[in-house]
């Protein structure tokens, strides 16, 4: 079942939404393959450029993937002219001081070891934006826990002529949170809003049943609603269009604020991540078929080189 497999990720590697980065590579070709370079790296408007260098293994090897750090990795512009040097920053991630722009094309090269020169060529789209939202609150306060469910729609302008494809994610930041305070006899007698000095944000995960959503990622058999963390669509069933969407966050606390964060991804980008999906639908499966991840790293080397540029909304509640 593994034979021809180009690589085996195991684990998830992201941007983002948003960067990349690799934990293992499992080649396989007939007999064996040797191991070759990795390189993943994302290209992330306004953002300096970033990369990772690693090595993957053979199906019979024995031992970890390593961190590549004695590596030289520099980023070039459409014409061909010289952008930037990454540095590297330690455990294989390399990191330059030029910055990407949207609607650029960038090529990398790489090299470490006695690995070929590895090098890929990709683009920075332009973002697109939210532009519109609304949101409708039910109530789910089963046990008291103060929460509610919360559907959240959201419109975006997809350009027209040209393919476009799109990750989207929820980040939640909880600035405050309500004490209660008692009384002598454990009687609740007031509520204190306690305000958090340094609030953190996290990646919030949700349900949807948009059947435009839906049809572009992969759901088990018999299933009309589809729950993740980010979403991966493209816009071949609405080109053109301006489009509505609609997410569910069950058991939502209305004390933290909200970022839609929608990111206009590269075709490659995008063809990297859903393979890379549906590997992780697979594993694990004895009756799946094999998945490839996909690669754009040319020089007989692994990886991905692609571009994003993202777009945020934030919702105060």
């Amino acid at each position: 079942m593994l034979q021809n497999k180009l690589s085996v990720f195991v684990g998830i590697c992201l941007l983002a939404m948003m960067a990349v980065s690799c934990t293992k590579y499992l080649d396989y070709e007939g007999e064996d393959a040797p191991p070759r370079l990795v390189v993943n790296g994302l290209m992330q408007a306004d953002s300096n450029f970033t990369v990772e260098l690693s090595n993957s293994l053979g199906f019979i090897d024995i031992g970890e993937i390593q961190s590549l750090e004695n590596g030289r990795v520099a980023v070039f512009d459409e014409e061909g002219n010289f952008v930037d040097s990454l540095l590297h920053q330690g455990d294989g991630r390399y990191r330059g001081n030029a910055v990407a722009e949207a609607n650029e094309r960038y090529t990398v090269r790489a090299v470490a070891d006695a690995f070929p020169e590895a090098y890929a060529t990709d683009m920075v789209p332009l973002p697109v934006p939210i532009v519109s939202w609304d949101t409708l609150f039910s109530p789910t306060d089963e046990f008291g826990s103060g929460t509610e469910t919360l559907t959240l729609s959201f419109n975006i302008d997809d350009p027209e002529g040209i393919d476009n494809f799109y990750l989207f994610d929820i980040l939640s930041t909880q600035e405050y949170y309500v004490q209660p305070f008692f009384d002598n006899q454990g009687n609740i007698v007031g509520y204190d809003t306690i305000y958090i000095e340094n609030p953190s944000e996290y990646s919030l995960c949700f349900e949807t049943s948009d059947q435009i959503l839906i049809n572009e990622n992969d759901l088990f058999v018999g299933e009309t609603t589809f729950y993740s963390c980010n979403l991966l669509f493209s816009d071949r069933l609405f080109d053109g269009q301006n489009q509505r969407f609609s997410v569910r966050l069950d058991y939502f606390q209305p004390s933290v604020s909200l970022v839609l964060r929608l990111s206009s991804i590269s075709e490659d980008y995008y063809q990297y991540s859903r393979t890379l999906q549906r590997y992780d639908y697979a594993e694990g499966d004895p009756f799946a078929e094999p998945v490839q991840v996909f690669t754009n790293m040319k020089g007989n080397a692994l990886g991905i080189w692609g571009g994003s540029s993202t777009s945020e909304t934030k919702i105060d509640f």
